[in-house]
């Protein structure tokens, strides 16, 4: 379903959202004058929205003009004159709608791997493992751990510590099995033990 905002009479009626089956029907109606803005799909910003509309959102905006695309009311919004008119506009929609609910697949593939960072370092060794047999680090020093490179004994790759976690399909929320986690945290240690942390040259 294509959903647009109604023209009302002093402008977009933002309140009273419709839904049409075809791209045919909305161009008729954006034709017609009663649609005020076309709403561009997968792009909402509400509460309880995953990292695929948030990627949607951030990479359709990195690539047009601010004036392309509005927000309104969480959603991307595109004028009914800008949707008559462009017909590449018009297939944007149609295949996020149609075809696939990702706009940019690096760009959400990137965010999921920012997001699951935030949550292994945040959420895990920052709050979670303050205990006795943890290091009284902070987050810059767990970043170091993870992020480690080359010292002193060779090179090393980084900890795939994204490898541990799993994300809901298409959500934003991260999580880690009990014994994923103490594989973690072992390997997480076994770095830190060898990891010259008061050298930051590296």
């Amino acid at each position: 379903m294509y959903t647009y905002i109604e023209n009302g009479l002093y402008g977009p009626n933002i309140d009273n959202k419709k839904d049409v089956a075809t791209i045919e029907e909305l161009l008729t109606l954006c034709k017609a004058g009663e649609v005020a803005r076309v709403i561009s799909p997968m792009t909402g910003y509400l509460y309880g929205t995953g990292i695929m509309e948030e990627s949607n959102r951030r990479s359709i905006q990195r690539d047009f003009a601010a004036n392309r695309f509005k927000d309104f009311q969480g959603d991307l919004t595109v004028s009914a004159y800008q949707f008559k008119t462009h017909e590449w506009l018009r297939n944007l929609i149609e295949n996020l709608q149609e075809q696939g609910p990702l706009y940019d697949d690096s760009d959400y593939y990137q965010l999921e791997q920012e997001t699951i960072t935030e949550f292994v370092i945040d959420e895990l060794f920052y709050a979670n493992i303050k205990d006795d047999e943890f290091p009284d680090l902070d987050r810059e020093e767990i970043e170091r751990v993870l992020f480690s490179g080359s010292w002193h004994q060779g090179d090393l790759s980084p900890i795939e510590y994204w490898e541990y976690a799993q994300m809901e399909d298409w959500g934003r929320s991260v999580y880690m099995e009990d014994k994923a986690f103490e594989k973690l945290k072992a390997e997480f240690l076994e770095r830190w033990a060898n990891l010259p942390m008061g050298d930051t040259s590296n």
